[in-house]
């Protein structure tokens, strides 16, 4: 027999393409029915638009990912593998009158803020397949009965729902439903499966167009006037004319738009199941820590306290990379002429003391104020870091600042440590 249960301040959205599995007790069987067959039930359930959500392996699945290690990167190897959670962690939002009833149980979202259904496992005959399918058919048919009573009845508060579910009509449409045809059953489930998927699409294009309105609003004031102009750029340049050039200044904050979007890539996917994020925040509460940083005698950048880890970049950049960071105080995009000679020493120290009249120029555009090389590597440095880590974090390790003043890296230099 399926029931309504309801939740207080529950840590993610409710998702009606989730099945959860929950219990209060730790049920032996139960649990290794599911260990055996993980990938059968997962499959199972995908087949109909759900994802099959069972924690203490779906915390492994991130661990196996690199979700722990991407949004916590000073866990060390044992800590992320001692990280678990139990399938009773969702008790602790449930409502205290209720807890004590909940037996080994699938529930699963009815499109309302707080209200889920829960179907107890052992009311069925799930050890007959190794994939939970006695257990679908009923949610399926579920589902069906709260669209048909929908239709019949129109929307009403889950209160209202949960009474109507009980009596007599309730109990006539779901009779009515039962003796369905299997086509009927078919037909429904693939017209189900379909509106699943064209709600999420529709969620899919309205977040993008919140993202790019967001972005455009944040980008909107990229062209300085004339006066902050000058305050950016050599005094030789000509105001006169018609129309006034940009620096690499002024496109500082561009550069970081289309890096922007693929790392919102990365984070979307995360995303699409609340639960995920809900466990981050239950899993990772301790304070985040900065590495140290270590420069190589052969110019690698090792972050020692991220298990040792290696930011990767070209040549090129991590010339640049290491000029900022001899320069805690910062460096004006307009004074990178004055600095040229230095990262085409430092370049040339990078690539074996071997230097030819490509590299030259590289550093020639690199250093010319009014050329976007500067903008583009310094996009790439950031990637490099958050290919690594989260934003939170490699902000203190990359080369940011306002528009018109210096750029700089935010690390403490008694961090740094060069061999």
């Amino acid at each position: 027999m399926q029931y309504n249960i309801t939740f207080r301040q529950l840590p993610f959205s409710p998702n009606e393409s989730n099945i959860i599995y929950i219990e209060n007790d730790y049920d032996a069987e139960v649990n290794q029915y599911i260990r055996d067959n993980y990938a059968a039930i997962k499959n199972s359930f995908g087949l109909y638009g759900y994802h099959f959500i069972y924690l203490p392996l779906l915390v492994k699945e991130m661990e196996q990912q690199g979700v722990f290690s991407y949004y916590a990167p000073y866990l060390s190897q044992a800590e992320e593998a001692s990280l678990n959670l139990s399938s009773n962690w969702l008790l602790n939002f449930m409502e205290e009158s209720q807890k004590a009833d909940i037996e080994p149980s699938l529930i699963y979202s009815v499109g309302h803020t707080k209200t889920y259904r829960c179907i107890p496992i052992r009311e069925y005959d799930y050890t007959q397949s190794n994939d939970f399918s006695a257990l679908l058919e009923a949610i399926l048919e579920n589902m069906q009965d709260i669209q048909c009573h929908h239709a019949d009845f129109g929307y009403m508060e889950p209160e209202q729902e949960a009474k109507i579910l009980t009596n007599k009509e309730a109990e006539e449409i779901r009779l009515r439903v039962l003796k369905a045809t299997e086509e009927e059953k078919k037909r429904r489930r693939e017209k189900e499966i379909k509106r699943r998927m064209e709600k999420r699409e529709s969620k899919d294009i309205s977040f993008l167009n919140r993202l790019k309105k967001g972005i455009d609003n944040l980008s909107g004031d990229l062209f300085s006037t004339k006066a902050n102009l000058r305050k950016s750029v050599p005094r030789e340049v000509d105001f006169n004319y018609a129309r006034v050039p940009q620096t690499a200044d002024d496109t500082f904050p561009e550069e970081s738009r289309a890096l922007l979007l693929e790392v919102q890539d990365r984070i979307n996917k995360l995303r699409q199941m609340g639960v995920n994020l809900a466990i981050l925040e239950e899993l990772l509460r301790q304070e985040k820590k900065l590495s140290r940083m270590i420069i190589t005698k052969k110019f690698d950048i090792i972050l020692p306290d991220y298990n040792n880890m290696k930011v990767e970049m070209t040549p090129l950049c991590k010339a640049l990379y290491l000029l900022f960071l001899r320069h805690p105080e910062g460096i004006m995009f307009s004074y990178l002429p004055d600095f040229h000679d230095e990262l085409l020493r430092i370049y040339t120290q990078i690539k074996d003391g071997y230097q030819t009249e490509s590299m030259r120029k590289s550093v020639d555009r690199l250093t010319d104020p009014f050329d976007n090389s500067i903008n583009e590597k310094c996009a790439r440095i950031r990637e490099a870091f958050l290919k690594q880590f989260e934003s939170s974090l490699a902000q203190h390790y990359v080369i940011d600042g306002m528009r018109g003043e210096p750029k700089s890296i935010a690390i403490p230099r008694d961090m740094v440590t060069w061999e």
